[in-house]
């Protein structure tokens, strides 16, 4: 008996599926994979954190808010809620640090 996993575009999820449950031992397991490149690469790697620095780094940021955190959150497939955990993460990490109060809070990227 094996374990079989891989991946597959949206458009086709319905016929792989249906090939599957004819031939397996129970059914299929369907998860989705937010950070995947098509050519089956992660775009960003590693921890929350150093997905967050790398994403940092790509964009080219000096400074960032709560909305650019969300956005990372949806690229690295976690739930844009967590932003604020990614953000107190970073910080505790000493990667940003905050500036600011209330709905006029920016983070200002360590060098």
């Amino acid at each position: 008996m094996f374990r079989i996993e891989f991946f597959c575009e949206d458009r086709r999820l319905a016929a792989a599926l249906h090939a599957l449950v004819g031939v397996s031992h129970g059914a299929p397991t369907v998860q989705p994979v937010a950070n995947l490149a098509k050519n089956g690469s992660a775009k960003l790697e590693g921890d929350t954190i150093q997905m967050f620095s790398q994403y940092i780094k790509k964009n080219k940021l000096a400074e960032l808010r709560a909305a650019d955190a969300r956005v990372f959150c949806k690229e690295a497939g976690l739930a844009e809620a967590s932003y604020n955990s990614v953000l107190g993460r970073a910080k505790k990490a000493g990667l940003i640090r905050k500036t600011g109060q209330g709905s006029g809070t920016v983070w200002k990227v360590a060098t």
